[in-house]
């Protein structure tokens, strides 16, 4: 008999994130003075305590398509405000992205990391790049970018800019502009559309640039820093760019949920996913991208603003109800290779004599963010009942605490009885064939190559067919 992920021995809905940690890049040029504030957030099972970084850009130019000054947000759990700027003072990061480095510490003294608000009082243009995380009623946290801005109007020059990029929930920026026009301040919003794990990638060639404006000057000066962009730019009201960011994130997340069901049912009826998702992908109407079958989707944007939306929605008596189905087939999705674990062992239970090994930890396998991550969402039940878990993830292995933490994945599939994949760890189909003789294998995201599948006693996927045994 199935268990029902929902139950209370199954899984805590309501498990606080442990540890934050987000990039974000963007871009500057021409000849404006352009300051950035970003915040550090340490969120703990008691305590919330934020800590604000300021960085500093003295952009002069732009020139032959190449920016002269880039900016990276981190939120990052390790240290305070004094250790993280010393630390990327020493051009060193918190966090892994192909050419992020390179990128931020290319430019020498151009680049400068400070907590001094002081700096942006010449400033003609001031972008907020604060985290607005989720309360436990859904609602957005908007207690960070509050004090952020309200600290920032003390030292903004008249006749300056203030660019909000964070995700505020609809009508926020409103409310800022009116406090800001007070102080003879201009408001922009501008939502990012950066996907995390490429997100340098992305702000080099952006799909698209949304810019939320209401007065003439600063549409000019947003149509200035931007102009050499060759991506469509979109012009429109507060409002409506807030809007946009929520209802693609909310898009996205809902065709991971779709796929996902249908791979569930794909299992059940003997079918394969993969197929599926290639016929669906030809129709132009259907597209590609985010129809991936997996254990649903993590990280710092899409949990949280899925939840935020829909509260939204509620409290203007108008609730978007496919987000709320969204939210609870991402819930149980998760904690699929559980319920087969527990079903191939007749209860968790049963596990102690058995290695684990969990292959990947982060949200997604090209990232080193473990907000919302899956896996660990899984290993706080699944330890409940065994303490014989090993971990592999290269990329986060310094943050993963309490846990027996493996580099050699060859050594921890030889050594273990069940492997649970977890995110895109691909090389784990360069591992010797041999080494998987009669183990169990529980492919969370499909990418166990075919030719292993034979040497296993036990392998299940996400809608690639039946359960096989072999």
């Amino acid at each position: 008999m199935k268990r029902d992920p929902n139950s209370q021995s199954y899984t805590d809905k309501y498990l606080r994130k442990l540890l934050s940690l987000s990039v974000d890049l963007i871009i500057f040029m021409r000849n404006f003075k352009v300051h950035e504030i970003a915040e550090v957030i340490y969120d703990e099972e008691i305590d919330d305590v934020a800590y604000n970084i300021l960085f500093e850009f003295e952009v002069d130019r732009y020139e032959n398509g190449k920016s002269i000054g880039r900016f990276v947000k981190v939120n990052d759990p390790i240290g305070k405000s004094k250790e993280k700027i010393e630390l990327l003072s020493s051009h060193k990061l918190p966090i892994d992205e192909e050419g992020l480095k390179e990128a931020i510490f290319a430019h020498g003294e151009k680049v400068k990391f400070s907590s001094d608000y002081h700096l942006i009082a010449d400033s003609d243009i001031v972008f907020i790049c604060v985290n607005t995380p989720e309360k436990n009623n859904w609602d957005v946290d908007t207690s960070y970018i509050d004090s952020s801005i309200e600290e920032a109007f003390k030292y903004m020059k008249a006749q300056s800019i203030l660019v909000i990029k964070s995700t505020v929930p609809v009508g926020f920026t409103k409310n800022i502009s009116l406090l800001a026009g007070n102080l003879n301040i201009s408001v922009v919003f501008m939502p990012e559309f950066l996907r995390q794990g490429n997100a340098y990638l992305d702000s080099i060639n952006p799909s698209r640039i949304v810019i939320g404006v209401e007065d003439e000057k600063s549409k000019n000066t947003m149509e200035e820093l931007f102009k050499n962009f060759t991506c469509p730019k979109l012009y429109t009201d507060f409002s409506s760019a807030e809007l946009s960011k929520y209802a693609s994130n909310n898009f996205l997340a809902t065709k991971i949920s779709f796929i996902n069901q249908i791979a569930n049912f794909a299992n059940e009826v003997n079918a394969n996913i993969d197929d599926v998702k290639k016929i669906m992908e030809l129709d132009p109407r259907i597209g590609q991208g985010s129809l991936n079958p997996g254990l649903g989707f993590g990280g710092g944007c899409f949990v949280k603003d899925t939840k935020a939306l829909y509260y939204q929605s509620e409290k203007v008596n108008a609730p978007i109800s496919l987000i709320k189905e969204v939210i609870n087939q991402n819930e149980k999705q998760k904690y699929l290779l559980l319920e087969e674990l527990s079903n191939l062992y007749f209860g968790l239970e049963n596990l102690k004599d058995n290695k684990i090994l969990f292959v990947g930890y982060s949200f997604k396998g090209n990232s080193s963010d473990i907000r919302n991550s899956i896996a660990l969402d899984n290993l706080k039940i699944l330890s409940r009942f065994t303490n014989n878990i090993t971990l592999y993830d290269p990329l986060v292995k310094d943050k993963i605490k309490g846990y027996e933490v493996i580099d050699d994945l060859k050594e921890g599939i030889t050594n273990s009885d069940v492997i649970m994949i977890f995110t895109e760890r691909f090389e784990i189909n360069d591992i010797d064939r041999t080494c998987f003789q009669n183990k169990t294998v529980l492919d969370g995201r499909n990418i166990l190559s075919k030719d292993i599948i034979p040497h296993l006693k036990y392998y299940f996927s996400v809608g690639r067919g039946k359960v096989k045994k072999f």
